[in-house]
């Protein structure tokens, strides 16, 4: 939690995609976006994400 009460997380594998949220529920959800959003932007993007310094040979 923040200073806030928020719940803050962040997937381990994905250190970069971050979300909170008032309730689990929310916080859950607010993951589950940021993850569709990454996943569309990376599709995208293929060769450019694929051939990224930090997710090279991962």
């Amino acid at each position: 939690m923040d200073e806030n009460g928020k719940l803050v997380g962040s997937v381990e594998e994905i250190n970069f995609i971050v979300a909170d949220g008032d309730s689990l529920d929310e916080f859950r959800m607010n993951l589950a976006k940021q993850l569709v959003e990454y996943a569309r932007d990376y599709m995208s993007e293929y060769t450019r994400y694929f051939n990224a310094p930090n997710t090279i040979g991962k």
